[in-house]
C-alpha cells in the first residue's frame, strides 16, 4: 500500500500519521457515528447518497489503516546480533539519524524496546531515524527525544548527537521553504 493512500486514510479520519491503533479505532467509531442515519448533527447536511459515500470512505480508511497495522505486526523479526564493539563518536560525514540507527542495530535493540525504556512512541522513533522532520514535534521536544534515544542506545556524547540532529533538521526544513 502506498504511503499516499495511508496519508489519505489518516486525513479522512482526521488523524495525524503518528496516531496509534486505539486512536484510529476511536476516530473511526466517531466518524461512523457522525455520518450515521441517526446523527442529528449531520441529518440535514447531506443527501442520502452523499452520506453513504462518506461512510464508505470512513470504512475504507479504517480498513487501510487496520491492514497496515496488521502488516507491521506480521513482519519477521531479524535475528539479534549484538556488537561488543563500543560506538565510535559521531563524525562529520555521518548523518545523525543514520548514526542512531546504526547504534541501535549494533546493540540489537528494536524501536519498540527503545520506546518502552524512553516512553517515546515508536512512530516518533521511526520518524527520527527516517528524518521525517516535517512530522516531528517542536524542537524543544525533539531535542529531548533524540537525547533519550542516543543515551538509551549507548552512544558517546548524546547531547552532541541531539544538537547535530536539530541542526540538520533546521537546515533541511529551511531548504524546503
Amino acid at each position: 500500500m502506498s504511503d499516499g493512500g495511508l496519508m489519505d486514510a489518516y486525513h479522512c479520519l482526521g488523524l495525524k500519521p503518528t496516531s496509534d491503533l486505539p486512536t484510529v479505532e476511536k476516530a473511526y467509531r466517531h466518524m461512523k457515528a457522525l455520518y450515521s442515519e441517526e446523527a442529528l448533527a449531520t441529518y440535514g447536511l447531506f443527501e442520502e447518497d452523499e452520506r453513504t459515500r462518506l461512510l464508505e470512505e470512513v470504512e475504507d480508511a479504517f480498513s487501510r489503516l487496520s491492514a497496515a497495522a496488521e502488516e507491521l505486526l506480521r513482519l519477521p523479526q531479524a535475528p539479534r546480533t549484538v556488537s561488543s564493539e563500543p560506538m565510535l563518536p559521531l563524525d562529520d560525514s555521518t548523518p545523525p539519524a543514520a548514526y542512531l540507527r546504526l547504534a541501535r542495530e549494533n546493540r540489537g535493540m528494536t524501536l519498540k524496546e527503545i520506546a518502552q525504556q524512553t516512553k517515546i512512541g515508536t512512530r516518533y522513533l521511526a520518524m527520527i531515524e527516517e528524518e521525517s522532520y516535517e512530522l516531528l514535534p517542536a524542537p524543544v521536544y525533539l531535542r529531548g527525544f533524540v537525547f533519550d534515544y542516543a543515551r538509551t542506545v549507548g552512544v558517546p556524547a548524546p547531547e552532541e548527537v541531539a544538537r547535530r540532529y536539530l541542526d540538520r533538521c533546521r537546515e533541511t526544513l529551511a531548504q524546503q521553504d
